[in-house]
């Protein structure tokens, strides 16, 4: 949280005034890799698994649990938008489940 906190506030601080900003962020409805998961540090879950088709070895998420979350993270732009997305590419992996968010720099 505090990385991902410095990361936004770098970001936010780079852009002009009126600037957009689209993120995606994962949800833990993405079984495959939440309930592949354990918990970290600082609000990151250590990923590892593997299938026929992918490797997941030391990867770490920062999980939006729904959008409220989503708002806490992104709260130094005004929101204009939130959504979400689903994917399930191929039959024998799981549902992918991402919040998305569209956000403005306004003046402090």
């Amino acid at each position: 949280n505090r990385d991902l906190k410095k990361l936004l506030l770098s970001i936010h601080n780079q852009m002009k005034e009126g600037s957009l900003i689209y993120a995606t962020m994962m949800s833990p409805k993405t079984e495959s890799y939440y309930d592949n998961s354990v918990e970290y540090e600082d609000g990151l879950r250590k990923v590892e698994f593997s299938t026929e088709r992918m490797q997941i070895n030391d990867y770490f998420i920062n999980f939006t649990t729904d959008e409220n979350n989503l708002l806490q993270k992104f709260n130094m732009f005004k929101k204009i938008h939130i959504g979400y997305y689903a994917d399930k590419f191929r039959e024998d992996e799981g549902t992918s489940f991402h919040y998305t968010f569209i956000g403005q720099k306004i003046s402090s």
